[in-house]
């Protein structure tokens, strides 16, 4: 398939595993510059390095942050429970 994506930048959040690395993978395929991210650095930097053994070819960079944070404390959210482990929460 060719998505026309070569020279183009996708940036996907939650994309250390699961659906969001399977999609990183197939952005990587079709020649994208992929922008990966996951909640901690060691995360990002293990897909970064299963990405790259996988296609040696991708560009890709990534960048740990839990945007699950700013959402929780965005006005946008009102009276949403915090997350587990968030700042301020109780474990």
């Amino acid at each position: 398939m060719n998505l026309e994506l070569q020279n183009k930048t996708v940036f996907i959040t939650g994309s250390t595993s699961g659906i969001g690395f399977a999609m990183a993978e197939g952005f990587l395929k079709e020649g994208a510059y992929v922008i990966i991210n996951g909640r901690t650095q060691n995360s990002v930097d293990a897909a970064i390095e299963k990405l790259k053994a996988s296609i040696p070819s991708a560009s890709i960079s990534g960048i740990a942050a839990d945007f699950m944070d700013s959402v929780l404390e965005s006005p946008a959210t009102p009276g949403r429970p915090p997350r587990k482990g968030a700042p301020g929460c109780p474990a």
